[in-house]
């Protein structure tokens, strides 16, 4: 983990060619995977996984953000050794809306959005052999590393 802690300093220097290379080519090995959430709405999730990993960090994105804003703290996520799940709740990103303006947020219950994050925790965090389990919404790392 130092070691990519150290690679920190040095990327924003050649963001482009990070963000072209091995940016680029983390991201196309994610698995996209979907569930069946609240009211049969289809949710769409990523995961990045390795055998070799013993610690998990579901992201949990905030209104109007999709999994497709998180490759970069994927990227650093999974080489400090973390699996990695990012969701896109009902009405965001890939997932099913429920009004046709897809433009406009709904949800009919906020109880939902908390049954469908259950949902996803049992279907891939639970059932993983973690040995340590964290859940963030991506503006509150502090004390993570």
């Amino acid at each position: 983990m130092n070691k990519h802690k150290a690679s920190w300093l040095r990327r924003e220097k050649a963001f482009a060619a990070f963000a072209t290379g091995p940016l680029l080519d983390f991201w196309h090995r994610r698995e996209e995977r979907e569930f069946t959430g609240v009211g049969n709405l289809t949710l769409r999730y990523v995961r990045f996984t390795s055998p070799q990993h013993k610690r998990v960090v579901l992201i949990v994105p905030g209104r109007i953000e999709s999994y497709i804003k998180y490759p970069e703290l994927a990227y650093d996520l999974f080489h400090c050794g973390f699996d990695v799940v990012i969701l896109d709740h009902r009405g965001q990103g890939r997932s099913d809306r429920l009004l046709e303006d897809s433009h406009r947020g709904h949800v009919a219950e906020f109880a939902h959005y908390v049954d469908d994050l259950e949902t996803l925790y049992l279907k891939e965090i639970v059932s993983g052999h973690y040995q340590q389990r964290y859940a963030r919404r991506p503006t509150r790392w502090a004390g993570l590393f």
